[in-house]
């Protein structure tokens, strides 16, 4: 598909589109069926792009500066900057991430030691990039 301008499309149209989206993504009840679901749509440099974006945020709010993100993840300051005010317009989107990373470190910990993997669970994401 070709890359499209975010504004060549009518803005109206675009509020729409972005809203079905997000709307249909609210609807994903399991990790198997969000994966499932962005490994047909997005291609593994745009999932790469959105996980190295959540990876700042987390790193921002544990409190690491900007010039320890910009050498690990080696990104901009304008990147990350705009990442902070992201976090920073709304308290709400700083807790979610927030909870989120805590649920997602429960997770793993219940998961390596309650569950044994067969190698294609062990490393489902394989299939992503196939």
């Amino acid at each position: 598909m070709a890359k499209v301008l975010v504004y060549d499309v009518d803005s109206k149209e675009r509020n729409l589109i972005i809203k079905e989206l997000f709307l249909i993504l609210s609807d994903l009840n399991s990790f198997d069926d969000v994966f499932a679901f962005l490994s047909g749509f997005v291609t593994p440099s745009e999932a790469l792009m959105l996980g190295r974006r959540i990876r700042i945020a987390q790193m921002l709010i544990a409190g690491e500066t900007h010039d320890e993100i910009k050498k690990k993840m080696k990104v901009g300051y304008q990147t990350i900057t705009r990442i902070e005010h992201w976090l920073k317009s709304d308290e709400n989107k700083h807790l979610l991430i927030k909870r989120k990373i805590g649920k997602e470190t429960q997770k793993n910990k219940s998961r390596k030691s309650t569950r044994s993997y067969s190698m294609l669970d062990k490393y489902a994401m394989h299939r992503f990039w196939n």
